[in-house]
Formats: structure tokens, sequence, C-alpha cells
């Protein structure tokens, strides 16, 4: 199973039919002890630690080194650093929760652009958002 490799070897995967239970969680904090910033965790499962469960990360992604820096160090999450990039704009002019009118928080070195080459301000809720990861070759944990 995927998920099992994800998941330390203590802890009990929660399964059913040897499935169990992942997703994928997309946030823009406004205000955090690291600052503002974009994050993308991908769960890989449920686990059970008595007498609750919760669910695993597989890889955290943030756009500010601060926020990924404390991941790994503090609590020890799989963070790497990456830019969230809108690749398309509908004519629809209604914005989605994610920008709010403002373009996501920039990463140092890298660009937010549209498919047409113009800065990016807002999204609406037809847009993609592409997750670049910027961490070339750092092996997290």
């Amino acid at each position: 199973m995927q998920a099992r490799k994800h998941i330390p070897p203590g802890l009990k995967l929660v399964e059913f039919c040897g499935y169990t239970l992942g997703g994928v969680y997309l946030a823009r904090y406004d205000d955090s002890p690291a600052g503002t910033f974009d994050e993308c965790v991908t769960m890989a499962g449920l686990v059970w630690n008595p007498p609750t469960s919760c669910a695993w990360a597989a890889r955290v992604y943030v756009n500010n080194s601060e926020a990924r820096d404390h991941g790994i160090k503090s609590v020890g999450l799989p963070s790497r650093l990456a830019s969230f990039d809108t690749l398309s704009h509908s004519s629809n002019s209604k914005q989605a929760w994610w920008s709010k009118g403002q373009p996501p928080a920039a990463v140092p070195g890298h660009s937010t652009n549209s498919s047409s080459g113009s800065k990016s301000s807002s999204c609406t809720g037809q847009d993609v958002v592409a997750l670049v990861n910027v961490d070339r070759g750092r092996r997290g944990l």
C-alpha cells in the first residue's frame, strides 16, 4: 500500500478492505507565527494513535521558507517550499475564496504568472492553480 510508506512503523494505519482515507488540504493563512503563507497538504491516510485517530501528512507544500523550516524542525512535517501559480482565468468575474482579490504570496525567484504571461491578481472558482515544488534536490523527512 502506498500510504504505509509515509506512516511511522509504530502507528497503526486505519484500513478497510485494504484502503485508507487520504486527501488534499489547501489553505491560505493570513496571520500565523510564520507570517502569511499558502499551504497544500497531501494526507497519506488515517492512523490510529489511541485514544484517537488522525490524518497523517505525506507531504506539506508551503510558499514561505519560515513556515517550511518551522514545519520540519518544530513539528516534524515533511515540508517543502513551493510556489502556487494561477494558470488560467475564466471570464466569470466572481472571485474564489483562494484569492480574495489578492495574488498568491510570492516565493523569491518565482513569478506568479497566468498562461498569457500577465501578472495574476485574482482567480475564480474555475481557475487552475499549479503547485510547483521549488525545493529541488531537497530531501524532506
